[in-house]
């Protein structure tokens, strides 16, 4: 299988989440607006791309077989790695205005939402901050992609900001009632009734990682992931 098929897959799934997460999230007018601004923004993400990939590439930090790929560039970078670029600026914005919509006023005040508030929680605009530094640093060493390296960054990605963050949203709630910032890119204003869920949330989404890379490595591995996880909880 050649890279552009499984990029087109990811586009597409991409560009249906974006489709229904935009049309739940946008507020009348705004539909419009949306569009705009993802193509703006993919504008300026091609333009990043081409560049940091060509010097990558150029550094020989990585290389693409050719027969899998269809040898047009913008640089060195080929075509096929503008596509995830392009679906994170498909869903993204989508996905924040459903999660950031206000919610009407007679809304239950007992587990729903918890999902959504958990994202939210999570700082999506934050993941990418611990899930790159481990997937090059695994890359730039070992030199090959594995199931360590994938399973090791969706969890510094996703599963490790929701421990960061969630747990930090549930002990300073009684200060983040006092921050406007709150509600939204800042993290949620987690409901009382979600503080506890939140909690064990944040535990069953770790442990079973915190696991796996454990068993996957030896005695450093297991006093890294020690440190990183009691960093996580002490941070609150």
């Amino acid at each position: 299988m050649t890279y552009l098929w499984l990029a087109l897959a990811f586009i597409a799934a991409a560009a249906v989440a974006g489709v229904i997460f935009a049309r739940r999230g946008a507020r009348q007018g705004e539909a419009s607006r949306h569009w705009k601004a993802v193509g703006l923004a993919f504008a300026a993400l091609a333009v990043l791309t081409a560049v940091f990939d060509s010097v990558m590439i150029g550094m020989e930090l990585f290389h693409y077989d050719a027969s899998h790929i269809l040898g047009l560039k913008a640089g060195l970078a080929p075509i096929e790695d503008f596509a995830y670029p392009l679906a994170g600026v498909v869903v993204l914005p989508g996905l924040w205005m459903w999660l950031t919509r206000r919610r009407s006023a007679g809304a239950k005040s007992d587990l729903t939402g918890l999902v959504p508030q958990a994202i939210l929680a999570s700082r999506p605009v934050s993941w990418i901050n611990t899930a790159y530094p481990f997937a090059a640093a695994m890359l730039l060493t070992t030199r090959e992609i594995d199931w360590v390296l994938i399973v090791g960054t969706f969890y510094f990605l996703i599963p490790y900001n929701l421990a960061m963050y969630g747990i930090n949203d549930v002990f300073d709630y009684e200060s983040d009632l006092k921050n406007p910032r709150k509600g939204g890119i800042e993290g949620a204003l987690l409901r009382p009734q979600l503080h506890r869920p939140m909690l064990w949330l944040a535990a069953v989404t770790n442990v079973p990682f915190l696991l796996f890379l454990a068993f996957a490595g030896g005695p450093a591995v297991w006093l890294s992931l020690a440190v990183s996880a009691f960093a996580v909880v002490a941070y609150s």
